[in-house]
Parts: structure tokens; sequence; C-alpha cells
């Protein structure tokens, strides 16, 4: 099979940084956005940086958030969930620690564990 070199050539698309996003914009085709915990929103182990804190309170109120990540609860009480601002909605985060198999949701004042599937 003879590929013309013409065929390959792809545009370049820049990726903006997360400063220069419209959230409006960037979750108005999605229904869930998910991230990774560690060197996604965090860097390993550190808390979040204040402004990440911002854009992802700021998400909350825009689209459900998924958290997952390998380790425990607590990384993500101290690596995200401490550094959201009073304006957060916690309702809409989604919480799977343990690589997913511990799930977390907001109810009324606390987080509750929906499931928890622990290997030996």
């Amino acid at each position: 099979m003879i590929v013309d070199r013409e065929e390959l050539h792809m545009a370049v698309q820049a990726v903006p940084y997360w400063s220069e996003c419209d959230f409006t914009v960037l979750s108005a085709g999605a229904h869930v956005v998910a991230f990774d915990l560690d060197n996604t929103l965090a860097r390993s182990k550190k808390p979040m940086s204040p402004d990440m804190g911002r854009h992802i309170s700021e998400l909350t109120r825009l689209i459900p958030i998924a958290i997952i990540t390998g380790g425990r609860f607590g990384l993500i009480d101290s690596q995200v969930l401490a550094m959201l601002g009073d304006r957060t909605d916690r309702s809409n985060l989604y919480l799977m620690p343990t690589s997913g198999t511990r799930y977390y949701r907001w109810h009324d004042t606390q987080w509750h564990c929906e499931y928890a599937y622990d290997l030996d």
C-alpha cells in the first residue's frame, strides 16, 4: 500500500493552559470530567496549588468531576479537598481512591463511602 505524504500531514493543534480556558465552553459537550490525582492535579504526595484549587472549585459548579488515585482517601483529603474553596459544589465530586476500589460521595455535610472492594 502506497501512502501519499500529504495524507499523513496532520494539522498541529495547540493545547491551551488551564488559565486560558473558558470552562463554560470547555464543559458544554461533556457530561463528566475525570482526573488522575498524581502529577495531574497535584505533584505526587503534594497538595494542589491554590490556583488549581480555584479552577477545580469553579469547575464543580459547572459539571460533575471524578478524581481517581491509587492512594487512599486521606491523600485526596489532604491534596485536593483541603485546597478547595467555599464555592465548591461537593455534591458534584466523585472520589475514587485506591484505584477506584472505593467510591466516596458528599451527603449532607460529610463524605460517605458508597462502596469498598478491598483486595487481599
